[in-house]
Order: C-alpha cells, then structure tokens, then sequence
C-alpha cells in the first residue's frame, strides 16, 4: 500500500503544478485584459467619438480592446482547465491575483496612483497566495467522474444544494428589490453563494474534460476524426435552427420557391436582353445623327466658300466702276 503512494505520489505532484501554472496564468491574463482593455476605451475617447457608457459602439473597430477581450477568453480557458488537474480549494482563491496584476499594471500603463493602503494590500495577496500554494492539498478528493457521481448523491450535498437555491431566489425576490441600491452586500451574497456551486460545476466539467481527451488517445484516428465529424454536425444543426426559424420552408412550399428563383432568373434575362436591344437601337440612331451633321456640315462650309466668291467678285466689280 505504501509502495502503490508513493508510485503514485510524482504523478499527483505533477498534476497539482499543472494547475497552479494554469491558475497564476489565468489570473495573469484577466489581470491585464482589464487594463487592456482600457487602454482602448481611452484611445476611443481622445478620438471624440462616442463612448460605451453612452450608447456608442465604436469599440467594436479598436484591435486593442479586442485585444483585451481575447486575453480574457484565454485566461478564463487557462482557469476552467485548472480545475481539471488542481483541488478547487487551491484554484479559486488564486483568482485574486488577477486584482493584484490589475492594480499594478493600472498605476504603471494608465499613471493611476497606488496609495499606501493599496500597496499593503497588494503585498497582502501576494502573501495570503504564497500561504495558500504551501498549504494547499496536493490530491483532490474526486478525481474521476464515478466519485464526482458518488458525492453529489450524499445527503450534506443534496441539503447544501438546497439551501443555497432557496436562499438566492430569496435575495432575487425580496432583498434586491429593495435593499440592493443601497447596500452591496446582498449582491455579494448572491454571487459568492451561487459561485460556490459554478465553481463545483467547473470542478466536473474539467474532470470530464480531462477524462475525454484520455480517451481519444486511446482511440483509432478514424475514431477521432469520426466524433469531431459529428460535433460539427451537431454544430451545423443548431445553427440552422437558431438562424432560419423565421422561415417558412417545408416539403410543400420548397418547389414554389425553386419556381421563383427560376421565373427571377428568366426575367433578370429578360431584362438584359431588353437592354442590349434599347443600346442597339441608340447606337443606330447616334450613327444616323452623326451622319446627317456631317452632311449640314458639309452644306455649310459650301455655302460659305459661294458667300466669300460673290462678296469677291462684288468687291472687284465695284471697285472697277470707281474713277
């Protein structure tokens, strides 16, 4: 038996690493995107156009808040995948780093200032971190899928589950209409209590995860390539639901709307060849034109050499007659 934990003992120390890298990377990443984030608000600001709060979406076209977003979603992988290979006792509370590098990244790239009491509570999460890593338990209780199965059947968590349920929608329903205003902490108490079942929820979904991915490395590559078919089958399918449920298409109607994209096409033809023969008759008429003002001007320039003969002979005949 003692030899088995032992045998055991590297793999496990080897997973708990695993996941607190992910956990300080994933605090890393929100950490900045805040900031990143607000480096693009501001940008968007010095340039007069309109801001978020107001309504504006000109965010959308700055590549730094995008930025910023995108190292978000990737810290937020980097924690859900923690779960998979680190106690949740372990992952969780490492989530405050993420205030820590935003603090500090806010007084150096955006000049906010850092106050005495902010500095010691900064050096306080870096404390209560290194505490938390050096006490932490190195193996998790549940480790597949059959105990996470088995414990979510025990009385205390049926009863904690319970509770929790009844005590938010009691907030929902009655505190937060009314106290929610003026005192926050009721919404703090509705995120903690539900949190603390999104972060069990995330626990399972990692094991599964983790599971999954032990198993197609036992699978053929037919196999493999086979399941990523069918999700993107079940992709496509969803797709076509949410995106052409306003249309009305069956079995009945399908050749109706085949007819008429044919009877558009005809018609679009149609159309161009009435147009070929309008260019047809305007470059005939433009021929004729052309060549009835070349005739004019042909009129024209003989009746002007026999208007200069006449004034010439005029001229001679009248200058004859003089003395």
């Amino acid at each position: 038996m003692i030899e088995t934990e032992s045998a055991d003992l590297p793999h496990v120390t080897y997973n708990f690493y695993i996941g607190l890298g992910l956990a300080v990377s994933s605090s890393l990443f929100i950490g900045s995107s805040f900031v990143i984030k607000k480096k693009g608000l501001l940008r968007i600001g010095s340039q007069g156009q309109m801001r978020a709060g107001l309504g504006g979406y000109s965010y959308l076209k700055e590549w730094i808040w995008w930025a910023g977003l995108l190292s978000m979603g990737i810290g937020e992988a980097a924690n859900f995948t923690a779960y998979a290979f680190a106690p949740a006792s372990l992952v969780t509370p490492l989530g405050v780093l993420s205030v820590l590098v935003s603090a500090i990244f806010s007084s150096r790239c955006l000049g906010e200032r850092l106050n005495l009491l902010g500095k010691i509570g900064c050096f306080l999460c870096i404390i209560g971190s290194t505490i938390i890593v050096l006490h932490a338990p190195k193996e998790g209780t549940v480790d597949s899928m059959e105990r996470l199965g088995q414990l979510l059947l025990e009385p205390g968590f049926v009863i904690y589950t319970t509770t929790i349920i009844i005590v938010s929608c009691f907030l929902v329903v009655f505190c937060v209409p009314r106290y929610g205003s003026t005192n926050v902490v009721v919404y703090i108490l509705l995120c903690s209590m539900i949190g603390s079942l999104s972060v069990m929820e995330c626990k399972g979904l990692g094991l599964a995860l983790r599971e999954t991915v032990a198993e197609w490395g036992n699978m053929a590559a037919a196999d493999v390539v086979g399941s990523l078919c069918g999700f993107f089958t079940v992709v496509s399918g969803i797709f076509l639901l949410n995106v052409f449920r306003e249309w009305d298409i069956s079995l009945n109607n399908l050749s109706s709307l085949l007819q008429k994209k044919e009877d558009a096409k005809s018609s679009q033809s149609a159309d161009i060849d009435g147009t070929s023969i309008v260019k047809d008759c305007h470059s005939q008429r433009f021929d004729e034109t052309s060549v009835l003002l070349e005739r004019h001007s042909r009129q024209n320039s003989l009746e002007s050499r026999t208007f200069a003969t006449l004034t010439c002979a005029s001229e001679n005949v009248y200058n004859s007659l003089l003395p």
